[in-house]
């Protein structure tokens, strides 16, 4: 018997489980859009806040269209969400200048204290804020 090769969506698929189950052990609660299709791929709250998110898995930087980002702008307003981007690449943490956030030893930190992601093992998940392209917190 062949074994097929593993495939990119695949790893995208598997890659917002990733990000859910983070986002669930963090208090969230989450949908998933079906089959992932439509402009989010989840959609999470927490109390009042509310996030539609976008998930790319890549071993780069994450890549989004502008009609993805548009498509996502337009269904948060309309969910009075906010939009966020979730990127989920190899990464291993070893800056200097970085650190674990005493609090959650998940949450990779710069020298200023600001936010980079959260580490994941052999993987960081990285939220941006697409309002101000900033990392978010979870």
């Amino acid at each position: 018997m062949i074994l097929s090769q593993y495939s990119w969506r695949e790893f995208g698929r598997e890659a917002e489980f990733v990000v859910a189950n983070y986002l669930r052990l963090k208090g969230w609660r989450i949908l998933f859009s079906p089959c992932s299709r439509g402009a989010a791929d989840l959609i999470a709250s927490k109390g009042s806040i509310n996030w539609c998110i976008q998930v790319k898995a890549s071993t780069r930087a994450a890549r989004i269209t502008s009609q993805e980002l548009n498509n996502l702008k337009e269904l948060s307003s309309r969910l009075n969400a906010s939009p966020v981007l979730a990127s989920l690449q190899p990464y291993h943490v070893n800056d200097s200048n970085n650190t674990l956030d005493p609090a959650d030893r998940r949450i990779v930190r710069d020298s200023s204290g600001e936010m980079l992601g959260v580490s994941l093992g052999q993987y960081m998940l990285f939220l941006y804020s697409v309002d101000t392209w900033k990392p978010i917190e979870p």
